[in-house]
């Protein structure tokens, strides 16, 4: 394909969708020298809870589980290739809904900023899936009619009335939290009938339902909003092409069995940049190894960006421990 339609041609990117790679088929297929793809989706670590890999049947994400799955996808492309960053797209549920937490105002804005940071902060080319920069959360979804998606609908048919291997509680449980649909709700552009997504007044409603969250969930909401998950991810872009560690920088894991936060190291020469996120609604210890770091403190001027503010973040540092869904971003 390379060959026959890309060669001397500029300003192109090839990114594979591939189920089932490996980590080290990645490296050799986005290797530059190989001539082949650019960049894959690699989906493995989107299986981190689901008991048994059985996508219906999903379980509480076990964090050193995710590690443990990126570490081997930073690995393999730290010599050659390259990684795509993503927790979100169209066959995936949202994020902060999935392992974070919507049920309320500030636990949904402070675990999609925590989300982000840790995505955002990889080594690698990160994708925001349309909404996923507002904190936009699952449908909430309560009736088999309100899908539209195929995949969840013959599933709840299989499963539940031919197989009988699930309820059907357990599985509108499923669906509600890890069914394709919740990621094809309409943009949610302003507080509108239909979000913006059509004219309030327009005669044909969307294809799908708007998700009422879209009254306080918009982007007219939060544009001008600093301390807005839109204006979070605004930062996130502007550190990756403005600090080259953040860009291009080596990728080491910190601290890899703590099941409350994910931390790990950008170098560059004789650069390092810390990050350290608590993943969970409940105050975390600073790990030792992560300790051991910070020994000579951290300064405000230190706290690239923070997830609560670098005032906040500091004296967190300080008594060892991170706030729920408390990151921060330090150059030591």
């Amino acid at each position: 394909m390379r060959h026959e339609v890309f060669d001397g041609r500029e300003g192109f990117l090839t990114v594979g969708e591939a189920p089932g790679i490996t980590p080290a088929r990645n490296e050799h297929i986005t290797d530059p020298e190989n001539g082949e793809l650019d960049m894959l989706f690699l989906f493995e670590h989107l299986d981190a809870d689901c008991e048994d890999n059985t996508k219906w049947k999903p379980t509480k994400l076990e964090l050193p589980k995710l590690k443990e799955i990126l570490n081997g996808q930073q690995n393999a492309v730290s010599k050659a290739g390259w990684a795509s960053l993503f927790f979100c797209n169209h066959d995936q549920p949202r994020v902060v809904s999935r392992w974070g937490n919507d049920t309320d105002r500030e636990s949904r804005e402070l675990s999609a900023k925590a989300f982000g940071m840790l995505l955002h902060m990889h080594r690698g080319t990160p994708y925001i899936y349309e909404g996923e920069e507002l904190g936009m959360t699952n449908a909430h979804f309560t009736t088999l009619e309100q899908y539209r998606d195929l995949e969840s609908i013959n599933a709840y048919r299989q499963r539940v009335e031919e197989a009988k291997c699930q309820s059907a509680e357990s599985m509108m449980a499923a669906l509600a939290l890890i069914g394709r649909d919740n990621a094809r709700t309409p943009m949610q552009w302003d507080a509108s009938r239909y979000a913006g997504f059509t004219a309030p007044d327009a005669a044909t409603e969307p294809w799908i339902g708007v998700n009422p969250n879209h009254v306080e969930i918009n982007a007219a909401e939060e544009f001008d909003d600093p301390g807005s998950v839109y204006s979070f991810y605004k930062k996130l872009i502007a550190m990756r092409h403005n600090n080259a560690t953040i860009a291009t920088g080596e990728w080491n894991l910190v601290a890899a069995d703590s099941e409350q936060v994910y931390s790990f190291t950008r170098t560059s020469g004789d650069d390092t940049i810390l990050v350290i996120v608590n993943l969970t609604d409940r105050t975390a210890q600073v790990p030792a190894e992560v300790a051991q770091l910070l020994e000579d403190g951290v300064g405000e001027s230190q706290v690239l960006l923070s997830t609560y503010d670098a005032v906040h973040s500091v004296k967190s540092v300080a008594r060892g421990e991170l706030a729920r869904w408390e990151g921060v971003v330090i150059q030591l």
